[in-house]
């Protein structure tokens, strides 16, 4: 059997990229265990750590680099706030079917009935749920991420990063 069987080289000219050098040196570790991937990774800057000797620090991030990652997914809800008149008339639309027969009636109805602050309505619940939700989310999730790199290793987490 081939060692390198599945890996062909995707260069039309047959020339190898490191890539390609890269990925065999991967399947030869992962199949055969005779090279170690991670020391020959070029893109791996813990490779050159670990042929010199020194020692990866853990990972840990301040507490404003996850701060700033809540203010990126409070942020990030704000297209919902942009989407809530749309909201509005919807749930009007499921309470008085007849009265808001399709979405441009209701949001000309909404807007003749109460004006911009009725179209609005919700506004700040749907402000202070969604903005909580999602700035926990991407601060979690980050904070996660490196407790999971720190328990793993930091080799093992990059051998399996996406």
């Amino acid at each position: 059997m081939d060692m390198n069987q599945g890996l062909a080289n995707p260069s039309p000219n047959g020339a190898s990229s490191p890539y390609h050098d890269y990925r065999i040196k991967q399947h030869r570790t992962r199949y055969h265990g005779h090279i170690h991937s991670s020391a020959t990774n070029p893109h791996n800057s813990s490779a050159a750590a670990s042929l010199h000797g020194t020692h990866q620090p853990k990972l840990h991030h301040d507490l404003s680099y996850y701060r700033n990652c809540m203010v990126g997914g409070v942020l990030s809800s704000s297209l919902r706030w942009v989407l809530t008149p749309l909201d509005a008339v919807k749930c009007n639309m499921q309470v008085h079917p007849h009265q808001y027969p399709t979405l441009l009636v209701g949001i000309q109805t909404v807007f003749s009935e109460a004006g911009v602050r009725g179209l609005y309505r919700g506004l700040v619940p749907t402000m202070l749920s969604y903005s909580h939700q999602t700035g926990i989310k991407y601060a979690m999730y980050e904070w996660n991420k490196d407790q999971i790199t720190n328990w793993v290793g930091h080799e093992k987490a990059l051998e399996y990063k996406s």
